[in-house]
C-alpha cells in the first residue's frame, strides 16, 4: 500500500505536472516508473519510520516501530531497514519464491517472530488499538485508486480554459494529441 501511495505521487508530478502519458507506456518507460516508485519509497519510508515510527501501511495495522526504550527508528537504522525491505520485496517478484516467502511472514506473524528484514534488529513493532484492520485495509486501496483517477482526470483537463485564442486552441489540440495518440503530428498554427 505505501509503494502505490507513492505511485499516485510520483504519476501526478509526470502527468498533471509534466503532462507526460502515463497511461499509454512503453515497457521500458513503465520499468522506469516503477524504479522511480521504489527509489521515492526508498527515500522517504526512513523520515516517516523516523519522525512518526510509522508508514501509512503500518498505521491502518496499528503498528509502530520502536526501539528497546520506545525510542524512534533512527535515520541511519530507516535507510538501513528500507534496503532490507527492498531485497524481500525483489525477491517477491519472483515466482514460486514469493510464495515461499509470504508463507514465512505469515508463519513468522503469527507465532509472534521478528519478519526476516528486521531479524537483526533492535526494533521492535507496537500494535496499538487494531480495530477492522482489513476494512481500514480495503479502504487504503480505495483511497489510493480514486486518488490515481483524480491525477488521471486532472491530466486530461486542457491546459487553456474560457475564450481562447488560436495559439492557446492549437497548444490544447496538440496536448491531446501528444497525449492520447503518443503522436509528434502537430496541428499547425
Amino acid at each position: 500500500l505505501d509503494t502505490a501511495l507513492w505511485a499516485v505521487a510520483v504519476n501526478a508530478v509526470l502527468m498533471v505536472g509534466f503532462h507526460w502519458n502515463g497511461t499509454a507506456r512503453s515497457s521500458f518507460l513503465e520499468w522506469a516508473v516503477n524504479v522511480l516508485c521504489i527509489a521515492v519509497t526508498l527515500i522517504a519510508e526512513p523520515f516517516l519510520l523516523h519522525f512518526w515510527g510509522w508508514t501509512p501501511g503500518k498505521r491502518i495495522f496499528g503498528l509502530k516501530l520502536r526501539g528497546p526504550s520506545g525510542d524512534k527508528v533512527t535515520l541511519e537504522e530507516g535507510f538501513a531497514r528500507s534496503w532490507r525491505v527492498f531485497w524481500y520485496e525483489f525477491l517477491f517478484l519472483v515466482p514460486l519464491v514469493n510464495l515461499v516467502l509470504i508463507g514465512v511472514c505469515v508463519y513468522r506473524l503469527y507465532h509472534d517472530e521478528d519478519l526476516p528484514w528486521d531479524v537483526d534488529s533492535e526494533y521492535q513493532y507496537t500494535q496499538e488499538d487494531q480495530r477492522l484492520p482489513w476494512l481500514k485495509y480495503i479502504a487504503g486501496w480505495v483511497v489510493t485508486f480514486g486518488l490515481m483517477l483524480v491525477v488521471v482526470l486532472l491530466a486530461r483537463l486542457p491546459a487553456h480554459w474560457g475564450s481562447l485564442t488560436a495559439e492557446e486552441y492549437y497548444d490544447n489540440v496538440n496536448r491531446y494529441l501528444t497525449m492520447m495518440t503518443n503522436s509528434t503530428d502537430r496541428l499547425d498554427e
